[in-house]
């Protein structure tokens, strides 16, 4: 792993567990994989991954819907199968956009 990626992981982590955006829930996954990587949410917590604002029904969500656009989901990050919404994965390229 680049010392880059690995960098960014730790600030992930710090704000996940630092940020008052983010639920205490949310930053306690109970699954082995989440456990693992600190830069990942609780699953079913997906949502604290958007910018505030664009939480709920009418935010992102209906966005990508009405759009068509697929969210990223990879099976290394123990994403939901078959999940609406975005990935738990902090260091998603698609979230950062």
């Amino acid at each position: 792993m680049s010392e880059f990626t690995e960098a960014a992981r730790e600030r992930q982590v710090r704000f996940r567990d630092n940020s008052p955006t983010i639920t205490d829930s949310g930053r306690s996954p109970s699954d082995s994989i989440g456990r693992r990587h600190g830069y990942l949410l609780t699953l079913d917590c997906e949502q604290e991954n958007l910018y505030p604002s664009l939480r709920g029904d009418d935010g992102a969500l209906k966005f990508f819907e009405e759009r068509l656009i697929q969210w990223h989901h990879t099976q290394r990050s123990g994403d939901t199968r078959g999940s609406q919404g975005p990935t738990r994965n902090m260091m998603s390229s698609q979230l950062a956009c």
